[in-house]
């Protein structure tokens, strides 16, 4: 079943994110392509609202917030199955986007952390099997270095959450693309000075050609005055 995930793409996801969007993460697009996930764990269990979990690409996990609506679609869908009976199952969510919020804690804790986190806003989910286990060792996606560096930004005033976009505009800045020049075109004999050869009319009659003149036969010369100083007549 791990197979079911072939590749991470979260940490990739949200690099993106943050070097295009910066501070502005709300003026991100939602992605409609689908994208594969495990539910590894449910923070909230209450249907009636926005369903709170995690999800993982099998290297790193982030809480989704799956919205009442995907929920209730999940649930007609499936015959009556509820989302947070689906722990483990292989999943892919659509309709997509990050947010910036305290999250639940989960678990026997109630209540939200006191800090935002970077989480998904997920508008559709569809389960693709049944797990029984975490597949992977995924990590929590704010230990990534670039991601953390990220999310402290985002959680101070000044514009902080610009980090990673100014420096891939450094980037760009200090390594600008190499423009290859354009080949010149071939010049043309005006360009050259010379003037084309003009084409006869249609109704104009070209002069024949010359034959070619035969080579004088000396062989054939000589046996003619041969004959003749041969003659009777000459005797």
């Amino acid at each position: 079943m791990a197979d079911t995930i072939p590749a991470a793409w979260i940490s990739d996801y949200l690099i993106d994110i943050a070097e295009t969007y910066g501070g502005q993460i709300y003026n991100t697009p939602p992605i409609e392509k689908k994208k594969r996930v495990q539910l590894t764990d449910f923070l909230t269990f209450h249907e009636d609202s926005y369903v709170w979990a995690w999800a993982s690409d099998k290297t790193h996990r982030i809480p989704i917030r799956i919205s009442k609506d995907a929920v209730e679609q999940y649930k007609v869908r499936t015959g009556g199955r509820n989302i947070v009976d689906c722990r483990f199952s292989p999943a892919f969510i659509q309709r997509f986007r990050p947010i910036f919020a305290p999250r639940p804690y989960g678990g026997t804790l109630k209540g939200n952390t006191p800090t935002p986190h970077i989480a998904l806003d997920v508008g559709r989910i569809e389960t693709i099997g049944h797990g029984t286990h975490i597949f992977g060792e995924p990590k929590d996606i704010e230990s990534h270095p670039l991601l953390n560096e990220w999310v402290s930004g985002l959680r101070q005033d000044g514009g902080g959450g610009n980090v990673l976009k100014l420096r891939k505009q450094e980037q760009k800045s200090a390594n600008p693309p190499i423009s290859v020049p354009a080949r010149p075109p071939t010049p043309t004999l005006l360009d050259l000075g010379v003037a084309p050869a003009s084409k006869p009319a249609v109704n104009e009659q070209m002069p024949e050609p010359a034959l070619p003149r035969r080579p004088p036969d000396f062989k054939r010369a000589y046996s003619k005055r041969w004959r003749v100083s041969q003659s009777p007549f000459n005797s």
